[in-house]
């Protein structure tokens, strides 16, 4: 019995496989180890039919990474080798592509993510003897799960089930890039409402890895990072933070390597899963041991409420951090909806939550005027039982650096030293004790004066403008007209249409110094 090739049967003839009877690499079995160049050529092409199919079988939502994967195998295994031409790849994974429906134009981007990445790594297909003609077998060494490049293609098109000894695996030690808080190899969440610094913590930790100063697998050896950066400016709000943060404002700013997507002469976001391949170039490029991505949402192209899609796609970038051994670290906001906990508050999917192998929470500190907590919340690598800090986000001036002769001013962590409370103790106490709306009211008033207060808005904004930013925070639209009431903002007519301007009123001489810059 033949097998059918229907993507390679649009190939030209001459680079179709030769199907015979008497052919193993035809009737799936891998090549032995006298396989010879003919052999691997069919193996190749069989190899690429599987890949194709996958692809064209994937539903909506895991079709960019099926795709993607499905490219860096073919030219990382086969093309690197010569048993495949670039074309042959392409021309299978674009039917295959317009198959499931996606178009020519993402497809063809996708399979150049994949493509790139695998000619950069490329990967010898081992002959091997035939053990087993079960679906099912033992074999002697274990695949990494995040490895997906590793896995054997299965010609037939079904799933096979692999069984390992346990005694062939050889244990090893988690590894922190924050000891006992953020593990390598791993994704880790820190979650907070606008405000409360969670950017500001990210340049803070910069700081601490490219000095060799954050406890950890690192210390004393300084690191490099990448910066996936969305919402904020580098020069007026990154930088800026960049050159305060730490005890000795000593970030070391060449070992820190903001990141973003240029394709032509167009820039854009970072899209993930989609972009894992060029993420990881960037990794082995740079030695950079963590990847910041502020905030995580505005790079997932999964839809929130498909669960499934969304798990594909936040396993895809956990696998790429187990697989290059890195720390992602994703910020998220949480929900302004009454919630007892961390985990249960953050916006987004709730596969998030259950993904991330570490979550980090930060919240106002109730006892303390203007302070925040930060503490664990999640750690499925580690302890519990570890302390929280306590710290303040203060307004300082850059030193030694003007803009036009005037000072910069930006955001630092002043720390405050441990505490016995975490983020999620304070959210539900905040519940037992019926406060959540007046801090909810409270936070929004904090974000009104901080965002009418920055430079580029000079205390005043659309108020489209506003509460377009501060949906993004989690702040609701209701919430936030109470708060500017509450302050006493004025609504002016914007001159140009139906639009009004917010604005902090004349007659007070200057906003109160916001507590929590973002």
């Amino acid at each position: 019995m033949t097998t059918e090739h229907p993507f390679i049967q649009r190939l030209p003839p001459d680079l179709r496989p030769a199907p015979s009877a008497s052919s193993p690499i035809v009737n799936g079995a891998p090549p032995t180890a006298t396989a010879t160049d003919t052999d691997m050529r069919r193996y190749a092409l069989v190899a690429l039919e599987n890949e194709a199919a996958i692809v064209a079988s994937t539903s909506e939502g895991a079709r960019n990474d099926a795709l993607n994967k499905a490219a860096f195998r073919m030219y990382s295994k086969y093309v690197t080798a010569g048993h495949l031409t670039g074309d042959e790849v392409e021309t299978a994974l674009l039917n295959a592509a317009a198959h499931c429906g996606l178009g020519v134009t993402e497809a063809s981007r996708t399979i150049r993510s994949g493509r790139d990445a695998g000619l950069n790594s490329p990967k010898e297909v081992q002959p091997q003897p035939r053990r087993h003609t079960h679906t099912a077998h033992t074999i002697d060494a274990p695949e990494s799960p995040g490895a997906a490049e590793n896995r054997t293609p299965n010609p037939e098109g079904g799933r096979s089930l692999h069984v390992i000894r346990a005694s062939s695996i050889t244990p090893r030690r988690t590894k922190w890039l924050w000891q006992d808080r953020i593990p390598l190899g791993e994704l880790t969440i820190l979650a907070g409402r606008g405000g409360i610094g969670k950017s500001t913590l990210l340049a803070e930790w910069c700081a601490w890895i490219t000095t060799g100063t954050m406890e950890g697998e690192h210390e004393n050896t300084p690191r490099d990072v990448l910066y996936v950066y969305n919402e904020d400016d580098l020069a007026s709000t990154i930088v800026p933070r960049l050159l305060v943060a730490g005890n000795k404002l000593n970030t070391d700013l060449d070992r820190v390597h903001p990141v973003r997507v240029r394709e032509g002469d167009t820039w854009d976001r970072v899209m993930l899963p989609a972009d894992c391949a060029l993420i990881r170039d960037a990794i082995q490029h740079t030695g950079a041991v963590a990847v910041f991505i502020d905030p995580l949402s505005s790079n997932l192209t999964a839809k929130n409420n498909d669960q499934k899609e969304m798990r594909a796609a936040l396993e895809r970038v956990r696998g790429m951090a187990e697989d290059t051994g890195v720390a992602i670290v994703g910020l998220a906001h949480l929900r302004k909806a009454q919630s007892t906990n961390i985990v249960e508050a953050m916006m987004g999917s709730v596969e998030l939550g259950n993904v991330a192998r570490a979550i980090l929470g930060a919240v106002l500190d109730p006892d303390q005027e203007g302070t925040a907590i930060l503490s664990q919340e999640k750690n499925n690598k580690g302890r519990m039982d570890l302390s929280s800090y306590r710290y303040r986000t203060a307004e300082v001036v850059v030193p030694g650096v003007t803009d036009g002769g005037r000072p910069i001013t930006t955001s630092k962590i002043q720390w405050e030293g441990k505490a016995d409370i975490t983020a999620s103790d304070i959210m539900h106490d905040a519940v037992a004790s019926g406060l959540v709306g007046k801090s909810a009211l409270k936070e929004a008033a904090t974000f009104l004066i901080d965002y009418l207060s920055m430079p580029n808005n000079g205390g005043s904004a659309t108020k489209r403008d506003v509460l377009k930013a501060a949906y993004t925070e989690g702040h609701s639209k209701s919430t936030i007209e109470r708060a500017a009431a509450r302050l006493g903002l004025e609504s002016v007519s914007s001159g140009t249409g139906p639009s009004r301007i917010w604005r902090i009123p004349i007659k007070v001489e200057a906003p109160p110094p916001p507590q929590y810059w973002e």
